[in-house]
């Protein structure tokens, strides 16, 4: 009768396939590459002054009024002035009823 267990050492791949080396291997430059590109982005975002900068907004935040009064009159005024508008438009477009044509079909 023959022995069921094996007593040898398992097998193990000594080398790796020469695909998987070949293909880590463009996908890490492939990576240091996008790497580059967003670095290079990036000093190019920074060197430029732009509204969305900390410092920038800080001022904003600085220069303005916290008041909530002044936001409402703000926008009380802005929906007065669109208000004006829309009421301009409305009384200067023509009826498509005629009160003679309505007399005559009663």
């Amino acid at each position: 009768m023959k022995s069921v267990i094996s007593s040898a050492s398992p097998w193990k791949q000594e080398k790796p396939a020469v695909k998987d080396i070949k293909y880590k291997k463009t996908r890490n430059l492939e990576i240091f590459k996008q790497n580059q590109v967003l670095l290079y982005k990036m000093m190019k975002i920074e060197q430029h002054d732009s509204n969305l900068h900390p410092v920038s907004i800080g001022k904003k935040l600085y220069n303005q009024k916290s008041s909530s009064i002044n936001q409402r009159l703000r926008d009380y005024n802005s929906i007065n002035a669109e208000n004006k508008v829309m009421l301009g438009r409305l009384q200067s477009a023509k009826s498509n009823y005629h009160k003679d044509s309505w007399m005559k079909n009663i």
